[in-house]
């Protein structure tokens, strides 16, 4: 449950860096940059999806009670997760300043 949280998190912050790095430079920009965001959005979503959850299942990390060796993995999952869900929305803003930088 919380990995699809943090999946979803990732997914919006692709999206909405992309969005924000293209708002205020026209409409066409706008569109590239909703294009854009949705396939950074998507792929980060999808990578976080496709890592995550078969190590959680690997490990045994959905049990109520952790020894403190699984529980310390899994606190290093979570970190590394919110992470990427900042690298995220660092590579939809980069990728979007790309495109702008190019189209100008």
């Amino acid at each position: 449950m919380f990995s699809d949280l943090l999946s979803l998190m990732a997914g919006i912050a692709g999206c909405s860096g992309a969005v924000i790095a293209g708002g205020h430079s026209g409409r066409i920009h706008l569109l590239i940059s909703w294009i854009l965001g949705l396939a950074v959005g998507f792929a980060c979503f999808s990578g976080i999806r496709l890592v995550l959850k078969p190590l959680l299942q690997r490990f045994k990390l959905y049990e109520s009670k952790l020894p403190p060796s699984r529980l310390i993995l899994s606190w290093f999952f979570c970190i590394a997760s919110f992470l990427w869900v900042v690298c995220s929305g660092l590579i939809g803003f980069w990728a979007m300043k790309l495109v702008i930088h190019f189209s100008k």
